[in-house]
C-alpha cells in the first residue's frame, strides 16, 4: 500500500452541478493584469486543460503577447478549431502551477472550462466525496508522457 499525506490547506472543495464535479480555481494572466475564478470540470480524462471562449477574453489572452498556435481538437469525433496556448499562473489547492498549457475553442458557443491532464499530472490528489474535497500533492514523478514541458507547480507561497 502506498501512503500519501494529504493536508486540509491543500485542497479545494468541488460541488456536483449539472452531473459533473465543479472545482473553482483563480487563473491569472500576469502579462495582461488579468485575473478571474474559472469554474471548472474536475476532468481526470482530459489530456488538455480547456479554458472557454469567455474566461479567455476575461484574462486578455489575445492582447497579451501570448502566443498562440491553431489548433483543432476531437471530441467525440467532431472536429473543434481553437487555439493551444500557455496560461501563466493558475493556483489550486495552495500551489501554483506556471506556464499550464491551455485549449481555447473559437466558438463561444463550448461552455464547458475542463481542469484537465495539463494541470492534474502535476499532483497526486484523493477525493473525499463525503467532505465534497479535492486534496493535493506535488507530484514528483516523470510528468514527460503528459507533455506539460515548461510548466511546473510549487507551493504558493515559494513564489
Amino acid at each position: 500500500m502506498i501512503n500519501k499525506t494529504f493536508y486540509p490547506a491543500h485542497s479545494e472543495g468541488f460541488a456536483i452541478e449539472r452531473n459533473h464535479m465543479m472545482v473553482s480555481v483563480l487563473a491569472i494572466n500576469s502579462l495582461a493584469g488579468a485575473e478571474t475564478k474559472i469554474n471548472f470540470v474536475y476532468d481526470s480524462g482530459a489530456s488538455m486543460t480547456i479554458i472557454n471562449r469567455w474566461h479567455f477574453e476575461e484574462l486578455q489572452i489575445a492582447n497579451s503577447k501570448i502566443e498562440m498556435t491553431d489548433y483543432t481538437m476531437g471530441t467525440y469525433g467532431n472536429p473543434v478549431p481553437g487555439h493551444i496556448w500557455q496560461l501563466p499562473y493558475l493556483f489550486i489547492g495552495g500551489f501554483s502551477v506556471e506556464n499550464v498549457s491551455c485549449f481555447t475553442p473559437i466558438s463561444p458557443k463550448s461552455t464547458f472550462s475542463l481542469l484537465g491532464l495539463t494541470v492534474l499530472a502535476h499532483f497526486n490528489q484523493f477525493i473525499d466525496m463525503g467532505k465534497s474535497k479535492i486534496y493535493f500533492e506535488i507530484n514528483e514523478e516523470d510528468l514527460s508522457v503528459y507533455k506539460i514541458q515548461g510548466s511546473r507547480a510549487f507551493r504558493a507561497a515559494e513564489y
